[in-house]
């Protein structure tokens, strides 16, 4: 605040040049008050106090995979005041209560959890899993694979269906019974991948559910991803002898002369075959199988790659169908499809 003499300006004038209320500068000259003397006014304190802490309990279970909902917080705020003889006015706390409790604490947010099944929410704690990345280390110290990340390789496989996700489309709001075409056809192919620590992708491994390689005449293999290996299973998952035959005829003529290699994988039972890892054995493959019922968390093309591909793959298909309304999705434009995505 900048001292203002009656005789050097009038107090209209200061206010208009310095920006400041006639009323202040006037309270100024005066010396009625002061800004120093001026204090904030509180509102009324929170029933329970800050030191209690409610939210970190509540982000502290949520973490470990038991959070609390809406209701069952209020309702825990309100039987902790009644432990310390405190009461609201119904019995919990009110919907402002909550809405000011939000205020207060910007990072305290409503969530969706991932469902998971009671198994892989036990399996997934800090020793279990901590053994798995001990061992990985000590694997990469042995080996000197530190520098060497075309070395490091993860694969995996996962279901891409023919009958693809709806993505969202513009359309004027309010809007009710938005349509939009699909295949119809749900049946499934597995693919296989297989990428390394340094980012490099190998051709996927098909695979197509049939009781003869007669199936893939339907398929219009030439526009798949160069390199791609086509196979049948009757079940349209992978199997023991597929496993075996992705390895010979996928990984290896892929990964170079270079030995050894590190080979991260899941525990499914087609990668458990003994001709599986006596082939890997013999090319000085080293296969780190993830802790059972951690996929979901540790297996990385599910958590990084995945996803992306199958989002492209949506996107891929809604634009192919909406560009040809006479086509439908099917066998034959399956592989270009998948290669766009």
């Amino acid at each position: 605040m900048v001292a203002v003499k009656s005789g050097d300006m009038s107090e209209k004038k200061a206010s208009v040049h310095f920006h400041v209320p006639r009323s202040s500068l006037q309270d100024r000259l005066k010396n009625t008050s002061h800004i120093s003397d001026v204090k904030p006014r509180l509102g009324r304190k929170p029933l329970l106090s800050t030191k209690v802490k409610l939210v970190d309990y509540a982000c502290n279970r949520a973490s470990l995979g038991i959070g609390f909902g809406k209701r069952q917080f209020l309702q825990y705020a309100g039987s902790l005041a009644q432990k310390r003889t405190l009461k609201f006015k119904c019995g919990k706390p009110s919907q402002k209560w909550w809405r000011l409790l939000k205020k207060r604490h910007p990072l305290l947010t409503r969530r969706k959890p991932e469902g998971t099944a009671t198994i892989r929410h036990r399996q997934m704690n800090k020793v279990y899993v901590g053994k798995y990345f001990s061992a990985v280390k000590d694997v990469i110290d042995a080996n000197n694979l530190h520098s060497e990340l075309k070395k490091i390789l993860n694969m995996d496989e996962t279901g891409m269906v023919l009958e693809h996700r709806l993505t969202a489309v513009l359309a004027r709001r309010g809007s009710r019974y938005l349509q939009s075409r699909t295949s119809g056809n749900r049946e499934l192919i597995t693919v296989i991948a297989c990428v390394s620590a340094a980012g490099k992708a190998m051709p996927p491994h098909m695979i197509v559910k049939g009781k003869s390689r007669l199936v893939l005449n339907g398929f219009d293999s030439e526009k798949a991803p160069p390199g791609t290996v086509m196979s049948v299973s009757d079940s349209g998952w992978t199997k023991q002898g597929i496993a075996a035959l992705w390895f010979s005829e996928v990984f290896l003529k892929h990964i170079g002369p270079e030995r050894p290699q590190l080979l991260v994988l899941d525990g499914h039972d087609s990668h458990c075959y003994v001709e599986f890892i006596e082939k890997a054995m013999a090319e000085n493959i080293i296969l780190v199988e993830l802790p059972s019922h951690t996929s979901h968390w540790l297996q990385p093309l599910d958590r990084s790659v995945f996803y992306l591909l199958k989002t492209s793959y949506n996107e891929a298909c809604q634009e192919f169908l909406n560009s040809w309304p006479s086509l439908t999705k099917s066998h034959r434009n399956f592989c270009g499809l998948f290669a766009q995505a």
